[in-house]
């Protein structure tokens, strides 16, 4: 979904953020599926 590829995006989508995932968890929970997020362990 990059720029090679033609889209308008500067790097590939691989996965939200928590940010991305906390708006979406207010916006719209009905469709967020945490019984498919994966625990990981962070990295900084």
């Amino acid at each position: 979904m990059d720029k090679e590829l033609g889209r308008p995006f500067d790097t590939p989508f691989i996965d939200a953020d928590e940010a991305e995932t906390s708006f979406s968890l207010v916006l719209f929970p009905e469709m967020n599926r945490l019984d498919k997020a994966c625990d990981n362990e962070t990295i900084g």
